[in-house]
């Protein structure tokens, strides 16, 4: 799809780094959603499957009340 064939995708190094206030985090995280909007995989982060992005629906996983972010219902 993005004709890069035998070439990595990944950045071949990564960094830690530390989260500071709300404002940093929120900008992170839109980093993060929009990674597959940059080469062209989908047109919004909303449209990629496996992203946060997707589905900021919030399922209930059973009586304990926990919740997970669910990135796709089924149809």
């Amino acid at each position: 799809m993005l004709a890069r064939t035998g070439q990595p995708y990944w950045q071949a190094e990564s960094y830690d780094h530390s989260v500071r206030n709300d404002r940093e985090s929120d900008r992170l995280k839109a980093y993060i959603e929009n990674n597959p909007v940059k080469p062209g995989l989908v047109a919004n982060a909303e449209d990629y499957l496996w992203s946060s992005a997707a589905g900021k629906a919030e399922m209930t996983l059973g009586s304990a009340g926990s919740t997970a972010c669910a990135t796709k219902l089924s149809e």
